[in-house]
Order: C-alpha cells, then structure tokens, then sequence
C-alpha cells in the first residue's frame, strides 16, 4: 500500500496524464477507433494501463518526488 505522500503523488500524476489525455482528445480518438483496426496502433490501448503502472510502482518505491520550486523550463515546454 502506498504511503499518504506517494498517494498523493501517485494521483496528481494520474490526473496530469488524465488531463493531458482531455486536452487532446481528437488524437486520443483517432488512436481509438483506429486502434482494432489493423497492426499499426493494436498496442494503443495498453499504453494508459502501462503509464498508471509505471507510476504507481515509481510512488510505491518513493521514486515519484515533486519538486519544492517551479522549473520554467519545463513549465514552458509543456
């Protein structure tokens, strides 16, 4: 079980991919219905049950660590 502050990291992570996943929503679509079509984008699916894996075993192992300071580079790319 996670600990209250890897919980914590674990579902604003969670909520930033949630919402990233929102915010492009017609590629999202697009990967869905063309997803079962053929062999190109049949993996397409696993992807968010990877990514929540991911992170959740990165929090469990206090891996997932948020910074104190905002880095503007990053905050720019994004």
């Amino acid at each position: 079980m996670l600990a209250r502050n890897s919980l914590i990291a674990f579902i604003t992570m969670a909520m930033v991919i949630l919402s990233w996943a929102l915010l492009n929503y017609p590629v999202m679509k697009t990967l869905w219905d063309n997803g079962f079509d053929d062999g190109t984008y049949s993996h397409a699916y696993l992807i968010p049950a990877i990514i929540l894996y991911l992170i959740y075993t990165a929090a469990e192992q206090e891996k997932l660590i948020f910074r104190a300071k905002i880095n503007y580079g990053w905050l720019a790319a994004g």
